[in-house]
């Protein structure tokens, strides 16, 4: 946890939040200490344990240009292919209104959009596009000379990085980019 701390200090203000997992879990589970926790207060950032709901306003010159609502959460689901995680996504989709859906816990790095349709305030017929991403990782999970839990557990090997969420309120649009 000093490790990432250290990682992410120099970025610290670029930080909205940062969400616990399921490794944080077991270890406040069986240490009753919320490491993520200590982190995000070190960083001087928001914690999320669980679901976090964040609406991002977007101002130009003093003027609301643009609103997102983003449904965030560190994910329990174990899909082990890119088709796997964003179904759960897309289910997600069923329970919950947002613009953005993000989630981790599978470390992999899929990302697609779905068109919603929906009327505006006038009435008039609206396109809105809704983003469904997980987020990646920047573990490496094979490593010669080391036995890592994704070895351990047999999983594929996966590309290390993470997803980029682009909003432009001029266009009133949003991209996910890997």
């Amino acid at each position: 946890y000093d490790l990432v701390y250290n990682l992410l200090n120099p970025i610290r203000k670029k930080i909205w939040l940062v969400h616990g997992g399921n490794h944080d879990l077991k270890m406040l589970k069986f240490h009753h200490t919320d490491w993520a926790k200590g982190v995000a207060k070190r960083l001087g950032v928001k914690y999320a344990s669980g679901l976090c709901q964040t609406r991002v306003k977007l101002f130009h010159k003093d003027k609301m240009m643009y609103t997102v609502l983003i449904n965030s959460h560190h994910g329990s689901f174990g899909g082990m292919t890119d088709g796997g995680n964003l179904n759960r996504l897309e289910r997600l989709m069923q329970g919950w209104r947002a613009d953005i859906f993000l989630r981790a816990h599978t470390h992999a790095l899929p990302s697609t959009k779905k068109l919603v349709k929906t009327l505006d305030n006038d009435g008039k017929d609206v396109d809105e596009i809704v983003i469904l991403a997980v987020c990646g990782s920047f573990l490496k999970g094979h490593t010669s000379g080391y036995t890592s839990y994704a070895e351990e557990r047999d999983y594929n090997p996966m590309r290390t990085g993470t997803v980029t969420i682009t909003i432009d309120p001029y266009k009133k649009s949003i991209y996910a980019h890997e």
